[in-house]
């Protein structure tokens, strides 16, 4: 899918044998832009299950880790399926959607970079 919208450099980025995130780059204009898509699946594990409380048995909790992650990881897939099909069908381009996972720093997104040094400075003002 990447592949076919012409990314390149594509590669993951794993934590204790599972795939945290997606790295690619994308050509915005004339340069090579770099962008990392994360998945997050301790958010979908919480928004699952953090009401079901108790002393669970070892194997459980593992496999609702397990499904949260394949859960994130399609959440993933369509959202970027559609943002694909977005420019695509020239409804979008690239920058416009993949902004916030432009890589700025070592391992910092755009985003995460501004929410850490507050939104307010990237108004006018």
């Amino acid at each position: 899918m990447l592949i076919e919208a012409g990314a390149a450099g594509i590669a993951m980025e794993t934590e204790a044998g599972q795939i945290k995130a997606v790295f690619f780059k994308l050509k915005l204009g004339e340069q090579e832009m770099p962008f990392k898509l994360p998945a997050r699946p301790e958010k979908v594990y919480h928004s699952l299950f953090a009401e079901k409380r108790g002393n669970w048995d070892r194997r459980i909790v593992e496999s609702r880790k397990q499904k949260a992650l394949n859960i994130a990881w399609r959440i993933v897939k369509d959202w970027l399926e559609v943002q694909l099909s977005l420019i695509k069908i020239e409804m979008a381009n690239p920058s416009e959607v993949f902004f916030p996972y432009l890589l700025v720093g070592a391992d910092e997104t755009l985003y995460e970079k501004a929410e850490k040094t507050g939104f307010s400075k990237l108004l006018p003002g």
